[in-house]
Order: structure tokens, then sequence, then C-alpha cells
């Protein structure tokens, strides 16, 4: 894990618990050639050998909370507000 990733998610992380917000992780593997093998542990790894844990992430699915919608939501409410 690249020092600069583990700084963001240090500050995203104490920003959210400092105003009783969850820490979502995600994490985007889109571009395959450049996937290396077992990065994703590595990063599960370190975040955990530093006490950062996630409330949502790839590993940890909850039903979207409150103040988050689902996508496909926002596009049917955009469609219908379109046709309204």
């Amino acid at each position: 894990m690249h020092i600069g990733n583990l700084r963001s998610a240090l500050y995203a992380y104490l920003f959210a618990r400092r105003h009783n917000g969850v820490f979502l992780l995600r994490i985007e593997d889109t571009d395959q050639g450049r996937l290396v093998e077992g990065a994703i542990d590595v990063i599960y790894d370190t975040l955990k050998r530093v006490g950062i844990t996630w409330d949502e992430g790839p590993d940890i699915v909850k039903p979207f909370h409150s103040g988050h919608a689902h996508p496909e939501n926002i596009v049917e409410n955009y469609v219908a507000d379109a046709f309204d």
C-alpha cells in the first residue's frame, strides 16, 4: 500500500469518526492490466495493522444507510422527474 493512500485513508477515517460518520473502504480495480495478485489483502492488512477499521467495504456489505441512495434509485428518480 502506498504511503499516500494510507495517509488519505487515515484522514478520511479520522474525519468520519470525529463527525460520527461512517468510514467506507472503496477499492477500485478497474485497471486489470496493472492488477497485482494479493494487493487487496495487503490493503486490508495494512489498515488493520495501523488500527483503521471500516464500517462498509468490499468485505462488509450493508444496506445503504440513510442519506445514501442506491444509484439505481437516483436514475429512476431523475427519469421520473424528467417525464412528470
